[in-house]
Order: structure tokens, then C-alpha cells, then sequence
């Protein structure tokens, strides 16, 4: 069955619709041209200008402090930056669900217009602290096949927002890449099926000066299917392996045992402590 999205632009309500099953076009045999290099020069020098001035905002210099800032500055960052696009006017459009209102889960943020046939390619925003690692989400594995095999992408976009953080004050750099021209990068989880970004590897990467290293389409589902292989196999090992310590733990189980929380990590607040 072919995959479906709807979205909505400037224009209104639009719907992409099912396609049929064919021989591949000659845009999904070959290296995507997916989002123009003009394109791409314009829509960062023009956050680039946004993100200077926004830096310098009073409720973001507020979100900066603190403890536990990651997440306060990952959320806000994301919504500032998808308001930036939408309100400087460039070519996008957002998923939307059966009431018409914007899908929560959608594989973008926001759809940006471009390429040679036009079309809308997905844009995934993730903001952070510049040296802070870790592997974040990116988006479903799934998901992310599906549209690749149905004809409904070529290209999986990340802008990428790193905040630098000093008594000087804070700097945004800003960069968009196709993870697809990065996927020894991206580690598969198959337990929430979601494609994490290696963020200190990819991230060393680029500053060495490493290339991006384009696949065609064929080879690019391929390289998922690998993902999806391994990261399969990998939670049927783990899972065989915690079933066969439970049955060890259950072999030698002794039901008569009195009850022991002394390894349970409670703790109880004094006022319900009191009226016991």
C-alpha cells in the first residue's frame, strides 16, 4: 500500500497523494539533488542572522541559566527556529492529521520546498550545547524506510543548532546536512525503533574537516535495511539473554522468604513517615 501525506502551506490544505507502484523514477535511481545549494546558503545565512539576535533576547539568555538547561534550550530553539523559517517567508509546509491541524509526530518540523522536480523535503530540528554529547533521537526507522521505498522523499534533513556557552556571552552555529550522506553516524535502537545520531563522532567528524559521502537512493535503503538488520538481531540477543537470566533467577526462587526492601531505594516523605 502507498504512503500518504497531507500538508499544509501557505496556499492551504494540500494533499500529496498515494503513488502507484512503478519502475523507480530516474530521480530516485541517482544521487538526489534534494535541497538546491542556493537553497541551503539562504536558509542559514538567514537563521544565522535570526539566531545572533535571538541569542541576545532576554528570555533566551534566561532559559541559558540554570540547572537542567539541555532540554529547556532544545525546546524552545526548535519552536523559535521553525518560527523563523515560517515567518521569512520561505517555501514550507507542515503535515497535518485528519482534524487539519499540525501532525505532533511528523517526520519534519517543516517541509522545505526545493530541488529539481520541486518538491517538499523534511527538515528535522535538533538544538543542544555546543561539547555536550550523547545520542538523540532523529526519527523512526520505520517511518523513514516507508517514505524512501513509496517515493514520497529522497532526502532526511537535520539543522542543527549548537549554542556555545561563556561568560562572553552566547554564539548559535548553525548547520543543515542530508543524513544520508552521513550514516555511519546514525546507530539504530530497534527497542523504540528510533535512528540516533553519534553525535561526538559526527560532530569530531566535521570539525576535522570529513565530507559528506552521498548515496544514491538504492543505496541508501539498503544502508536502512542494514540499520534494521542489525539493530534487530541485536534486540533478540539482548532480549534471550534477559529471559535466561529471569529463568536462572527463577530456578533457584524460594517463595517462603520473608519480604526484604533493604535494596528497594524508597524513601518516604516524614510527614507520611510520622503516621505510621
Amino acid at each position: 500500500m502507498g504512503t500518504a501525506l497531507s500538508f499544509l502551506d501557505q496556499a492551504g490544505a494540500r494533499e500529496c497523494p498515494r503513488r502507484r507502484r512503478a519502475i523507480p523514477s530516474e530521480r530516485s535511481r541517482t544521487i538526489a539533488p534534494v535541497i538546491t545549494t542556493t537553497d541551503q546558503a539562504r536558509l542559514l545565512a538567514t537563521l544565522q542572522r535570526d539566531w545572533d539576535g535571538e541569542v541576545q533576547s532576554k528570555q533566551f539568555r534566561e532559559i541559558c541559566a540554570g540547572k537542567e538547561r539541555g532540554h529547556r534550550i532544545a525546546d524552545h530553539a526548535e519552536e523559535r527556529t521553525v518560527e523563523f523559517i515560517t515567518r521569512d517567508a520561505f517555501p514550507v509546509a507542515f503535515e497535518y492529521a485528519k482534524t487539519r491541524l499540525p501532525r505532533a509526530r511528523s517526520m519534519g518540523d517543516i517541509w522545505f520546498k526545493s530541488g529539481s522536480p520541486s518538491i517538499y523535503n523534511p527538515i528535522n530540528v535538533k538544538a543542544g550545547i555546543a561539547g555536550v554529547g550523547g545520542q538523540p533521537n532523529m526519527v523512526s526507522l520505520e517511518k523513514l524506510s516507508q517514505a524512501i521505498l513509496e517515493h514520497v522523499i529522497d532526502s532526511y534533513w537535520l539543522l542543527l543548532l549548537r549554542f556555545t556557552i561563556s561568560d562572553s556571552g552566547i554564539l548559535a552555529g548553525i548547520k543543515l546536512v542530508n543524513i544520508f550522506d552521513y550514516l555511519d553516524f546514525m546507530h539504530f535502537d530497534a527497542g523504540p525503533g528510533q535512528i540516533m545520531l553519534r553525535s561526538d563522532r559526527f560532530y569530531a567528524y566535521l570539525e576535522q574537516g570529513g565530507a559528506a559521502q552521498p548515496l544514491s537512493l538504492a543505496e541508501t535503503a539498503e544502508r536502512l535495511l542494514a540499520l534494521r538488520r542489525d539493530g534487530d538481531k541485536r534486540l533478540a540477543a539482548n532480549r534471550e539473554k534477559r529471559r535466561l537470566a529471569l529463568e536462572a533467577k527463577a530456578e533457584i526462587f524460594d517463595p517462603t522468604l520473608p519480604i526484604d526492601q533493604s535494596n528497594a531505594r524508597l524513601f518516604a516523605p516524614a510527614a507520611v513517615e510520622s503516621t505510621q
